[in-house]
């Protein structure tokens, strides 16, 4: 485990210093945990997990150099991650508002710009009514219920990728998860 932990940091100074086979054997080596992360906080829309994980790297690549160590670079990839779910999810709002505008003057344009909420069509019905219940929340609950339910991140990673405090990260998870519970538990009874 140190021989791997010693590798990665000689790879990341190597990286730093502009080399890039060193870049290109990092991002082999975190792409497929980026990849599922997204595809999670994509709400499982492939080709949306697909676009944030490139836009990840692309901003790791580019903001390389000003990575300090001292969080695990696992942790600094998914702060970036999160960064660029967030940004892109500011736009669509923005968007869904200038799309809002647009049929209160407009009524005969509406279908043609409606984004997907979910992207891919869900198959499986308890994949929809977690989705579905997921609505519910917050966006902070719903982004710390992803990162710690289907990431298994702990407490600590995510207040630091967030930047708030344990506290905060744990009270927005008990009450983002009570809210699921409460949500599931007829249709958890129903096909129990």
């Amino acid at each position: 485990m140190k021989g791997n932990i010693k590798s990665e940091e000689i790879l990341i100074d190597l990286a730093q210093k502009g080399d890039d086979e060193a870049k290109a054997e990092l991002i082999k080596k975190y792409q497929n945990l980026i990849f599922r992360a997204a595809y999670r906080l994509c709400d499982f829309d492939r080709e949306a997990a697909m676009d944030l994980t490139q836009e990840t790297f692309l901003k790791f690549l580019t903001e390389l150099e000003n990575f300090q160590k001292r969080a695990s670079l696992s942790t600094w990839l998914y702060r970036i991650m999160v960064r660029e779910f967030l940004k892109e999810r500011r736009k669509a709002n923005l968007f869904r508002k200038f799309v809002k505008k647009i049929r209160a003057t407009d009524g005969g344009f509406h279908n043609a710009l409606e984004p997907s909420q979910l992207g891919a069509l869900l198959h499986k019905e308890a994949q929809h009514k977690i989705l579905k219940a997921m609505e519910k929340l917050s966006d902070k609950q719903k982004l710390i219920v992803k990162l710690k339910v289907f990431q298994g991140l702990k407490i600590k990673e995510i207040a630091e990728i967030l930047g708030i405090k344990e506290g905060t990260v744990k009270v927005h998870l008990f009450r983002g998860l009570k809210l699921l519970r409460n949500q599931l538990s007829d249709w958890a009874e129903e096909n129990g």
